[in-house]
């Protein structure tokens, strides 16, 4: 984890602009734990800004284009804040994910037609969800759909094979 967010930090420069990034780490003992970094743009310092939440078994985060944690941080307002907001309103809406199925249904949801999960594009619209993935660390398998889950079948499913040359 420390490589990870020395990595992330970019001590020099730091990055350009704000990004959010989830990882977990298959090798480690016990239960899998997650952590999402948000890091934000290195402004006036050397570095980049982050914050790294840490999620147990059972818990979940939903996160869509916005700084949760570093909201010190200014953010344009815009089509990009204004779909991130509907997209946790709707959100708060339906149960927590507590499986797969639950989560695809979640991100695949398009109730709010203005701004749904699974983006389609339109005239008002222009944003298009280019591909969406599911890892799942149990089977270790990453399955990809380029249209929404809802109504189509996964585009592929590729085995995660790490081996380690150490």
């Amino acid at each position: 984890m420390e490589a990870a967010q020395q990595i992330l930090r970019d001590r020099g420069t730091g990055s350009a602009d704000g990004f959010s990034v989830n990882m977990s780490f298959t090798r480690q003992e016990g239960d899998h734990l997650f952590h999402n970094a948000e890091v934000g743009p290195a402004q006036d310092t050397d570095e980049s800004p982050m914050s790294i939440l840490t999620l147990s078994p059972g818990e979940h985060l939903l996160h869509t284009n916005k700084f949760l944690r570093l909201t010190h941080i200014p953010e344009e307002e815009g089509l990009c804040m204004t779909s991130s907001d509907h997209r946790h309103a709707r959100a708060a809406q339906l149960p927590a994910p507590d499986n797969r199925e639950d989560l695809v249904t979640l991100l695949s949801d398009t109730e709010d037609a203005m701004y749904p999960f699974f983006r389609e594009g339109s005239a008002e619209d222009y944003v298009k969800t280019v591909a969406f993935g599911v890892f799942d660390l149990l089977k270790r398998t990453w399955t990809i759909w380029m249209r929404n889950p809802k109504s189509s079948d996964p585009l592929l499913e590729i085995p995660l094979l790490f081996t380690w040359n150490t």
